[in-house]
This record gives structure tokens, C-alpha cells and sequence, in this order.
């Protein structure tokens, strides 16, 4: 799985983005400020860090409340989502994702959202994740009606559920089960007379617990996000590191997603002398031909012009005119409120 659009929905001095693509390979950001660049990389990294969100204290200095034209607005960690990612889902996915459903055969795309309060939120995107009642709601009053032929006095308290529902309302949330529980428990010759179609009305009931099932394996599968730290050393020892803690990440990445992860590199360029800038661009350069890599700097772009790889300056991802987020306070606190 690789990531193909991002966004940072950030507070204070993480930037919030448009969303923007990415390439499967080299991915640079042009970001000069050190302390926006790092939030910028550690936020995207908590789609999927190889540890906690909460015991790392990633979105420790997001701001819990935000003022505007002197009004105090309080962020609600559990509905600020913080990062969204979109990924392609690979033929084996879905193969594994259809065998628990069917609906899951048309899976293109898998939305994956961080809020900040350190929770995770998965989508298919655009395949409903549960039934709608208008969807299955003349088969029940049907089966419903047969009942009642068949066994008299025996639906009452459930067609009075059926009948309070609306057509919007959701298969989920119990409402599923109870739903179950009834086409499970009805009478031998209703069951014996209609087995195709309460079989289709139990998948359809069922697809809310389908999709759960389905968002753990997506869970398990989903590539990891390191970001790889560079000591300030500035000699080639400091490379030879970074390129064995790369290799190391790699593999972690390979054993415990079963694919490569994504590696986020916050300008090490800084800490190498500028004769050792080609190895650590061509080193780059060969990751990357397997392993999606996200790369910031400060100043200076190692790499050669190539279309291959996607570039951006940190002025063209910020929401509004093209302008930094670091321009004033007010142009933070504007984006924040969108």
C-alpha cells in the first residue's frame, strides 16, 4: 500500500495543507523553518507510528483552544482530525477484504484519518460501510408478514422497531444485531420457504460488522511511518548511521506490515559536509525505488531535476493564497478555523 494524497490539518505552528499528492518513490518538501518542518513530518507520521501516539506526546503542543476577531473557540480532540492519508489498496487487499464481504471487491481507495486525541478512523472510500434501512426495508416488512400468517402474535415488539425506523437511519450501532437476532430466530417454515432471501437480508444487516472486521485487517496491513532522526555530526559517520538505520527500518517495517514502510527524513543534508551530499542523494534515490520516501529540507535540494519526483515548497501546500503559515499569527489561527 502506498500513500497517493496527504493532509495536515495542524494547530499553532503545524501547518494546516491543502491536500496534495504523492509519488510512490521521492516525495521533497521545501520547508526552511526547523521546528515547522519537524511538526510537519511528525504529524503525517502518526497515520501509522511504530509506537503510540499518546505515550510519544505527538500533539502535546497543539493548542486546545483557538481565538478569532476576540472570540475563544475550544478544539474538540475526539472530532479534530489532525491527518488524513489516502492509500491505493493492492490486488491481495482486497482479495482478502472481498472474502469477508462482497461490497469489498469495488475497494480502490482506503482513507485513513488521526485525530487529536490519538484516535484512528478508517474509510472506504466510496463504498458504504452499512446498510441503509430504505435498503432492506420492504424484504423485512415482507418476511414480517409471512411471520405473522404463519405465527400470530410473534413480531409485535419487532415490528414496532421496524416501524420507527426511517429510511436514512444506519444498520449499525446494535441495531444490527437485533436485526440478525430475528432473521436467525425465525420459524422453520418461513426459513425453509425464503433461505436465498434471508440470507441476503443477514448479509446486508451484517455489512456494519463486515466493514469492522475488514478495518482490522486494513489496521494490520497499513505500512509504518518512521521517521528517521540525524545526529549533528557532520562526518561520514553520521551518514553510514542514517543509511543502517534506514535499512533497519525497512526490514521492521517488511516483518511486521508485510510491506515497506514509509520513511519520512527530516533534512539530514544539514549534518553532512557538502562533498557527502551526492552519496546521501544517491542512497536516497535507491530507497526509494521500492520504498515510498517523504524527504524535508531546509535550503539545499541534493537531488537531481527528475519528474519522477515530486516537489513542493511548504508555501504551496499551506491553505489560502499561497502563502506560509508562518507569515502572521492570524493567517494560523485562520487556516486552523477552516
Amino acid at each position: 500500500m502506498k500513500v497517493i494524497q496527504a493532509r495536515i490539518r495542524g494547530l499553532g505552528p503545524t501547518i494546516e495543507s491543502k491536500w496534495f499528492d504523492l509519488s510512490p518513490h521521492l516525495n521533497l518538501f521545501h520547508y526552511h523553518d526547523d521546528l515547522g518542518r519537524a511538526a510537519f513530518l511528525r504529524t503525517l507520521a502518526t497515520i501509522n507510528p511504530p509506537s503510540s501516539c499518546r505515550s510519544a506526546k505527538t500533539f502535546a503542543d497543539f493548542p486546545l483552544f483557538i481565538d478569532q476577531q476576540g472570540h475563544t473557540r475550544r478544539i474538540r480532540p475526539e472530532k479534530r482530525t489532525v491527518a488524513l492519508a489516502i492509500f491505493n489498496a493492492t490486488p491481495d487487499l482486497v482479495k482478502e477484504l472481498a472474502a469477508i464481504d462482497q461490497h469489498l471487491y469495488e475497494t480502490d481507495r482506503i482513507e485513513v484519518g488521526r485525530r487529536l486525541d490519538c484516535s484512528r478512523w478508517i474509510n472506504f472510500v466510496e463504498i458504504a460501510s452499512s446498510t441503509r434501512w430504505s435498503e432492506i426495508s420492504s424484504d423485512i416488512k415482507h418476511l414480517i408478514d409471512l411471520t405473522e400468517k404463519n405465527t400470530p402474535n410473534r413480531t409485535g415488539p419487532f415490528a414496532t422497531l421496524v416501524n420507527s425506523l426511517k429510511a436514512s437511519d444506519r444498520i449499525k450501532d446494535g441495531l444490527d444485531y437485533r436485526l440478525a437476532g430475528w432473521l436467525t430466530s425465525l420459524p422453520d417454515t418461513i426459513s425453509a420457504g425464503s433461505p436465498q432471501l434471508i440470507e441476503t437480508m443477514l448479509d446486508a444487516v451484517r455489512r456494519a460488522e463486515h466493514f469492522h472486521r475488514a478495518r482490522s485487517i486494513v489496521e494490520r496491513r497499513l505500512p509504518l511511518f518512521i521517521v528517521l532522526k540525524t545526529l549533528p555530526n557532520s562526518t561520514h559517520s553520521t551518514l553510514m548511521t542514517l543509511q543502517a538505520a534506514t535499512l533497519l527500518a525497512i526490514a521492521f517495517g517488511r516483518v511486521t506490515c508485510q510491506t515497506e514502510p514509509v520513511l519520512l527524513f527530516n533534512s539530514p543534508e544539514r549534518f553532512l559536509p557538502a562533498a557527502l551530499h551526492p552519496e546521501l542523494a544517491d542512497f536516497i534515490l535507491r530507497i526509494a525505488l521500492f520504498c515510498q520516501c517523504l524527504y524535508g529540507y531546509a535550503a539545499i535540494d541534493i537531488f537531481p531535476e527528475d519528474r519522477e519526483i515530486k516537489r513542493y515548497t511548504i508555501s504551496e501546500l499551506a491553505l489560502g493564497q499561497g502563502k506560509s503559515h508562518l507569515s502572521t499569527p492570524a493567517d494560523t489561527l485562520q487556516s486552523a478555523l477552516r
